[in-house]
């Protein structure tokens, strides 16, 4: 489970919402619509384009899918034992070894996997 991608405010209308922009900042400002003013002067100055990130996610029955849940499992037992940690040493203890435990895994193979994915979303994006 990626708990970033979990919940969208909206959509990818990067085309759509700037040319509405446009458009409506060549209107007279009594004209304006108020949402697009704040919606160009505050949302979209607070997020960031995502589509070279979509489809990094394998199917769950490949050998990537299945080490990307090995790596998950790693992740959330790691973070449960880090929340009781007794000190800073026993962090940095823990993520050492889940360090460890997640190249045992495989972890290099999934990044590989997802770059060359990123990479393919660049490409097409510049085309």
């Amino acid at each position: 489970m990626n708990t970033t991608n979990n919940f969208q405010w909206n959509g990818n209308t990067v085309f759509i919402d700037s040319r509405k922009a446009a458009i409506e900042a060549a209107l007279p400002e009594e004209k304006r619509n108020w949402e697009t003013r704040w919606q160009s002067e505050v949302t979209w100055k607070t997020q960031f384009n995502a589509t070279p990130f979509i489809n990094l996610h394998p199917s769950p029955d490949s050998d990537e899918g299945i080490i990307e849940q090995k790596i998950e499992d790693i992740y959330l037992e790691t973070f449960s034992k880090v929340l009781y940690a007794k000190g800073e040493q026993d962090v940095l203890n823990l993520l050492d070894k889940a360090e460890a435990d997640a190249q045992k895994a495989g972890y290099g193979k999934l990044l590989e996997f997802q770059t060359k994915i990123w990479q393919d979303n660049l490409s097409t994006m510049n085309q």
